[in-house]
């Protein structure tokens, strides 16, 4: 993992502890992953639908579609992030199958199983961890991180 990111680079949307960086480009799953590692991110990992309503509000296009970091495991046959952990299936309501070769990616206003060689555009995300408690030689400044 990279070191404390305190905001967000440039071209990158903050959004709550992460930033989010829409491409504007399309690949396929594999390589949209391979892209997001090479910008020392991943691919977007969604924890709740709470998180997935607040990053779909930020997609301006009804149309446009973005990879995000969970397809489906054939051994497993489950939905796996791509972090290791399982989809709770409560989280997501996906349209589509879940078969193999099947990825997920969200629009505005869904969720969706695609095959993971359709070329979409893709989302990466890069986790903001704020410096608490940093001490500073002059106690009059304090930091605030929002």
């Amino acid at each position: 993992e990279t070191g404390g990111l305190l905001n967000c680079p440039i071209y990158w949307q903050q959004l709550r502890e992460k930033c989010l960086l829409f491409s504007h480009t399309v690949n396929p799953w594999n390589n949209s992953l391979a892209d997001c590692s090479t910008k020392e991110s991943s691919l977007l990992l969604i924890r709740d639908k709470d998180e997935l309503i607040h990053t779909q509000n930020l997609i301006r296009d009804k149309a446009i579609l973005f990879w995000i970091g969970l397809n489906f495991s054939l051994s497993e046959k489950n939905w796996k992030w791509i972090n290791g952990s399982f989809l709770n299936s409560n989280d997501l309501e996906i349209r589509g199958d879940a078969k193999e070769n099947s990825c997920i990616s969200i629009s505005q206003t869904s969720v969706y199983s695609e095959y993971c060689s359709t070329e979409i555009r893709w989302i990466c995300q890069k986790e903001l961890t704020p410096v608490r408690n940093k001490v500073y030689p002059d106690s009059k400044h304090h930091h605030h991180h929002h």
